[in-house]
């Protein structure tokens, strides 16, 4: 009898694990997702000269994400602009949302 009930209330942490664990590969596919979307994002902003309205309704739609930049000002051909990509990640587990951000930058008027 002592067994089952000590199985029982280890599936408890165990299922919690699990979670966990979900957790962990879901945020991990996350922040490979908008690493790649970064690259190609990059290439818009060294192009446009900065982050505009319709750059950010772009990457909402295709990525949702939020695109925020870092850079103030106006900046020139050559200048480094630096901008955040921000994704509200619901975990599977008990933990309350958090945002999951990465800082990119890219050179303005540079296109390989």
């Amino acid at each position: 009898m002592g067994s089952k009930l000590g199985l029982i209330l280890s599936l408890a942490f165990a299922i919690e694990v699990l979670c966990f664990m979900g957790d962990l590969s879901c945020l991990q596919a996350t922040v490979a997702k908008l690493d790649a979307a970064s690259i190609s994002i990059s290439r818009i902003v060294a192009e446009r000269g900065g982050v505009d309205r319709k750059l950010m309704i772009q990457v909402f739609r295709e990525y949702g994400a939020l695109i925020e930049p870092v850079t103030t000002g106006s900046v020139q051909v050559g200048d480094v602009f630096v901008y955040d990509l921000v994704y509200d990640y619901v975990p599977i587990s008990f933990i309350e949302p958090f945002a999951v951000t990465i800082r990119r930058s890219a050179v303005i008027g540079y296109i390989d």
